[in-house]
């Protein structure tokens, strides 16, 4: 019998690592190509090696000097694609936490009429997929001439991931204690001084996840920023990198350094504070 439960527990193990081998693989190997042709020669690319024939950094020189060498944004610095992108990211971060936090408190702690049906229609709002928003608020924003403004892509992102960032901050405030509050309303302060002195600085781990999401979500973003901007020295990085894919050729080195170039920022952002992000999102799933 125990021979029996001992065999039991090997295949059980050799299956569960399988799969986990399997899984790690399917994450990490399109990583590893991604990252050794952005260091091959665009002569190499094809060669199908695991281990590139020679290593060079010139695709990352010739893809900050200009970012491809024909189209409509030839000439342009790659520095100015990443600065859009930091831009379009920063701006879109620091209005989300604004609103959202000012919404989610509002929703967790303040009592006022219609409060119910305004947190079912952010959740709601939070289900429709960004592509059916799309021509709305494209209508919307050509009607205030923002179309080809990074001040239009940054409304645009806003309006799509406040329902979720306004969700998430609404759990985690609904876990806070209210002892603490209730003291400082008796002692005189006002609801707003609460929020600032008091709720804000222990929600920091859920603050983070949203500021996360918010920045993450919006350096990736390629569709509003594909269909509001046309004008080459406003595009972010996901749209200008997109340019290096040609009608004739695509050039696939060059392409790939963008990739990486592209993921520096979030691996850094998530780095620097991941030991907010799993405690700000247990904390915010608790209630709802």
């Amino acid at each position: 019998m125990g021979l029996r439960s001992k065999s039991k527990k090997l295949i059980g193990d050799i299956v569960y690592y399988t799969v986990a081998l399997i899984i790690v693989s399917l994450v990490i190997l399109p990583l590893y190509f991604m990252f050794m042709q952005a260091f091959t020669p665009e002569t190499q690319i094809y060669h199908r090696n695991l281990i590139p024939e020679s290593f060079t950094l010139s695709n990352f020189v010739e893809l900050f000097r200009q970012i491809s060498k024909a189209g409509s944004v030839a000439g342009t610095s790659f520095f100015l694609y990443v600065r859009n992108s930091l831009f379009i990211s920063s701006l879109t971060t620091i209005i989300n936490l604004c609103v959202s936090t000012l919404a989610a408190y509002s929703l967790a702690r303040l009592r006022y009429r219609g409060k119910y049906l305004c947190s079912t229609i952010v959740l709601f709002t939070y289900l429709f997929p960004a592509v059916v928003l799309m021509v709305p608020i494209y209508i919307i924003l050509a009607s205030f001439s923002l179309t080809n403004t990074l001040e239009g892509v940054v409304i645009a992102l806003s309006a799509t991931s406040l329902p979720f960032t306004t969700w998430l901050l609404n759990g985690y405030f609904r876990t806070l204690p209210l002892d603490i509050e209730e003291s400082a309303l008796i002692d005189g302060c006002s609801q707003l001084g609460i929020l600032v002195r008091i709720v804000l600085p222990i929600s920091l781990p859920g603050l983070v996840v949203a500021a996360i999401f918010s920045f993450t979500q919006a350096w990736n973003n390629f569709l509003f920023a594909y269909i509001l901007i046309d004008r080459p020295p406003l595009l972010p990085l996901s749209v200008a990198s997109m340019r290096l894919i040609k009608f004739e050729y695509v050039e696939w080195s060059k392409l790939m350094a963008a990739g990486i170039v592209a993921a520096i920022v979030p691996v850094i952002l998530y780095m620097s504070i991941q030991r907010y992000v799993v405690k700000g999102l247990t904390a915010g799933a608790v209630k709802g």
